[in-house]
Order: C-alpha cells, then sequence, then structure tokens
C-alpha cells in the first residue's frame, strides 16, 4: 500500500491569517455590517426609544395612547409589507442600486416633511 500523504504538510488547516483562516472569512465583514444596521434599524427604536418617548408624544401632541398604539401598529404593518419588497428589489437591481436610490429618496421624503418644503432650496418665497 502507498502513502498518498505529501511529506511536506506539517499542520492540520490553514496557517491564521491566511486565505481560509477564521481569522480571515470575509463573512464577518458581512456581520458587522449587519449588526450596525440592526443596531440603528427600527428595532431599538420601538423597543427602547418608544416606550422612552411615547408618554411625552402623547402629552405634546394632544394624542391618546391608543392613537399612539396605532401610528406604531402602522409603522411595522407597513415594514412588514415593505421588506418583501425590498427583498425583490435587492436580488433584482443589486445592492448598490438599492441603496443609492434608498437614500435620495429618504432625503427627499425628509426635506418634503420640513415646514418649509423645498422652498428653501430653490430660493422660493411663499
Amino acid at each position: 500500500m502507498q502513502n498518498t500523504q505529501s511529506p511536506n504538510i506539517t499542520h492540520d488547516g490553514p496557517r491564521p491569517g491566511t486565505a481560509g483562516s477564521p481569522a480571515s472569512f470575509e463573512g464577518w465583514w458581512v456581520a458587522g455590517g449587519s449588526a450596525i444596521g440592526v443596531a440603528f434599524g427600527s428595532t431599538p427604536f420601538f423597543s427602547g426609544a418608544w416606550a422612552l418617548f411615547g408618554a411625552s408624544w402623547t402629552e405634546a401632541f394632544g394624542w391618546s395612547a391608543g392613537e399612539l398604539a396605532a401610528a406604531a401598529t402602522l409603522y411595522l404593518a407597513t415594514q412588514t409589507v415593505a421588506f418583501p419588497i425590498s427583498g425583490w428589489l435587492l436580488d433584482r437591481l443589486g445592492s448598490r442600486r438599492v441603496a443609492c436610490a434608498s437614500i435620495a429618496l429618504f432625503g427627499i421624503l425628509l426635506i418634503s416633511l420640513s415646514p418649509t418644503g423645498f422652498t428653501h432650496l430653490t430660493g422660493q418665497r411663499g
């Protein structure tokens, strides 16, 4: 019976820091980016800030607790519908296009919510 092992093999796996080792696994960048996204996403908002600011919002805006709960329900229902659509767009168009369009749309929507709208950007006086 012949020995099929090479005599140059001196270890059982890749060396640390080389391609294929756990220390250089490129998926850690994805895991780290995902952790940052979850940390600043809507989950911390609803688990922490909503409970913290809910009483202040009802007092400041004159809303009832039921109206505030309805707003939370509407927000979460919108996310439930939007996530599968976002996934489909990501598969179809790619993450870079979807991210760029999302950032631009988010900025436009924030500007549209301001009291002056787009008029302060165009120099129009109302």
